[in-house]
């Protein structure tokens, strides 16, 4: 934040509510910080951490696979409910968009995120395609948004997460600068 502030650059930071289950009310104050410091912050979810809220009674007929629950109707609601309140809880306004961990995703989701009144989704990656071999902007049937995660012409994600443009010494920025331009 410190270098996007000295260029009157605004950042979006997607901040993970799911690990309020771990960390309690410390990420609605890592939250604030960023909203305190004049910079945007919207929904982000990593699904496992919410593991002992999906595994209630309600819904014992669930596979054990997380990575289906993004598709089941009751789960994403009650993902994306749960989501949303512990943003207004940070915020006391509404979120507009969402990025699945892992970049999952599903119809069900989709359905849970526009119905709550998101705008946008940022999920989906052409790279592991689930519904659209789209590398650009488009719009769902239920008009939300999608907004892609950037890859490049040569199957490389722009995202700070994937490990080949994580430098471990500072000899790996040129290695990883070159790799980026080729």
């Amino acid at each position: 934040m410190d270098i996007a502030d000295k260029h009157n650059i605004k950042m979006t930071f997607f901040v993970d509510f799911a690990e309020c289950e771990l960390y309690g009310d410390d990420i609605l104050e890592v939250g604030r910080y960023i909203l305190s410091r004049g910079h945007d912050m919207q929904v982000h979810c990593h699904y496992d951490l919410l593991a002992p809220k999906v595994g209630k009674p309600a819904f014992v007929n669930v596979h054990d696979n997380y990575y289906s629950w993004y598709k089941n109707d009751d789960i994403s609601k009650l993902i994306v409910d749960y989501l949303t309140d512990k943003y207004i809880e940070c915020t006391g306004k509404m979120p507009l968009a969402f990025r699945g961990g892992e970049y999952r995703f599903g119809v069900a989701m989709l359905k849970a995120l526009k119905e709550k009144g998101y705008a946008a989704d940022l999920s989906y990656n052409f790279i592991r395609p689930e519904i659209l071999p789209e590398n650009k902007q488009f719009e769902y049937e239920n008009g939300l948004l999608e907004f892609p995660v950037g890859v490049l012409h040569n199957k490389k994600p722009l995202n700070f997460n994937y490990r080949p443009i994580v430098p471990q010494s500072q000899s790996d920025f040129d290695n990883i600068i070159d790799e980026y331009k080729n």
